[in-house]
């Protein structure tokens, strides 16, 4: 199955109007194109000067996350982790150090023979 490809004719003087008619349609199509279409201006900006209007393009590259970042959040997560462990330990060591048993400086290695 072919295809049938319009070719126009050659521009000469007896076909010109035409040729200007097919012209000033394309550029009507153009204009209506050109006025009806819309533009995401959310990250430019307009400077408007009084002898011309520049229209700037600004966007923020894409945040790269560095090692250090990343043992920041590591050393962070580890210590908030072993936090309730060390607190338990340390409650344990307190309960069972007050007990007594110790020498006081009385042991016989303070230097005083005692009674």
């Amino acid at each position: 199955m072919g295809r049938m490809l319009r070719i126009p004719p050659p521009i000469l003087e007896e076909n010109r109007d035409e040729y200007l008619e097919e012209l000033s349609s394309i550029k009507q199509a153009e204009d209506w194109v050109e006025k009806h279409s819309v533009e995401d201006y959310s990250n430019r900006s307009v400077n408007v000067n009084e002898n011309y209007t520049e229209l700037t393009i600004e966007h923020e590259p894409p945040r790269t996350v560095t090692a250090i970042e990343i043992l920041r959040i590591v050393i962070l997560t580890c210590f908030i982790i072993s936090l309730p462990f060390i607190l338990f330990a340390l409650f344990v060591a307190t309960l069972f150090s007050g007990a007594g048993g110790g020498c006081y400086g009385v042991c016989g290695l303070s230097g005083w023979g005692g009674p």
